[in-house]
Formats: structure tokens, C-alpha cells, sequence
């Protein structure tokens, strides 16, 4: 049967987490990819725990040495988050030192949503978690900055790698939970057209 054996390790570990949030908005859809790099010290881990918004989906998790991973639910909201729903990530050995993983992440959509409320993941059991979100759109859509809490918002070319050509937004956020609303506008495609003439004139 399935047994997350990473939750004591972790909790006796000092860990500090640098994340990465890009999220992408759509008609029908947010997708959420969520990179993390653990710093750890005083020990090592054998798992990961990671809360996962209400009504997202895990779709995929990547990592080096990874088992098993599992989406799990607690009875109770989180105080912190107000988080019921986690991931468990089992690795196959010990790790010390350092760590790095993504874990992707949907929610479907009934429809394009004025303003939308983006909520992140959120690393469990770690000292301190600090980071960067990236806020992209499908074509066709323009988003800007609306509420937002525990956030600063940056220049885009702040973010290194990752799908930095398709970002609109950028955020830097030094403690969580954050909050953040992005509102959307439909924009309608422009049609140009260049017309050519040629003159010929005889003799």
C-alpha cells in the first residue's frame, strides 16, 4: 500500500524554499506550473509536501529520484493557507543538501472570468519560502494587476529561464500566503491590409 514516509523527516529538516509560479490563464482553463529549489540543512528528507489550491489538479510531477506521489486532503483547512488539499512526494532515498522538483497543477474554468484569483502552491514543513510568480494569457486576452497582498510586482526581465517570452506579469513575493487578482479583457484582433499598386505607363 501506498505510505508517505517524508512528513517526520521534514519536519525535523531545516528547510528554506525559492519557488517559481508561472501560471497561465485561458478561456477554459489555469494551468499553474510550480518550481521549487529546497536549501537543506540539519538532516536529510525522503519526501515532499506541497499544498495544492482547492479546486486544482495535479496533472504532473517531475523530480530525480521520485516513487510515488499522491494527492492527499486534510479534514480541517489550514490555518496559514486555509489549504485542505496537499500532494505527498515519496523520493527513493534520502536527500540532503539540496533539491529541486515541479509539480503542474490545472483548474478548469466555466468561462472567461473578469477578474480571476490566482492562488499558488504552498511548500509544507519549511522554515521560509520565497519566490517569483509569472502571470501569462492565451492570445486574445489582456490581463493587468488587480488586488494583490505580500506581493511586489517586477519588471518581467527579472525572471530568468522558463517561458519568460510569454509573460505579461511578474511578482516577487518574500512571504506566504499571497494574494493576487489579475483582471482580463477580451481583445478583439486587428486586421491590416496593404494594398499595391502598379503603374505601368507606355510610350
Amino acid at each position: 500500500g501506498y505510505k508517505f514516509s517524508g512528513t517526520e523527516s521534514q519536519m525535523q529538516a531545516q528547510i528554506e524554499a525559492e519557488s517559481r509560479q508561472t501560471v497561465a490563464i485561458g478561456e477554459n482553463s489555469i494551468g499553474h506550473s510550480y518550481r521549487a529549489k529546497y536549501r537543506i540543512e540539519r538532516g536529510g528528507i525522503f519526501g515532499i509536501s506541497v499544498w495544492i489550491p482547492d479546486g486544482y489538479t495535479v496533472t504532473e510531477v517531475k523530480g530525480e529520484g521520485i516513487a510515488d506521489w499522491k494527492e492527499n486532503e486534510e479534514e480541517k483547512a489550514d490555518e496559514e493557507t486555509g489549504y485542505r488539499h496537499y500532494l505527498d512526494i515519496t523520493l527513493k532515498t534520502k536527500v540532503t543538501g539540496g533539491y529541486e522538483f515541479e509539480v503542474r497543477i490545472e483548474k478548469p474554468l466555466k468561462g472567461l472570468e473578469r477578474v480571476v484569483g490566482i492562488e499558488g502552491a504552498v511548500a509544507r514543513y519549511v522554515k521560509k519560502e520565497t519566490g517569483y510568480i509569472a502571470v501569462a494569457q492565451e492570445a486574445g486576452l489582456r490581463i493587468k494587476t488587480g488586488k494583490m497582498e505580500n506581493l511586489r510586482e517586477v519588471a518581467v526581465s527579472d525572471l530568468t529561464g522558463g517561458e519568460r517570452g510569454i509573460i505579461s506579469l511578474a511578482y516577487r513575493y518574500i512571504k506566504v500566503p499571497w494574494v493576487l487578482e489579475v483582471e482580463t479583457e477580451e481583445v478583439l484582433p486587428v486586421v491590416t491590409a496593404e494594398a499595391f499598386h502598379l503603374v505601368t505607363i507606355g510610350e
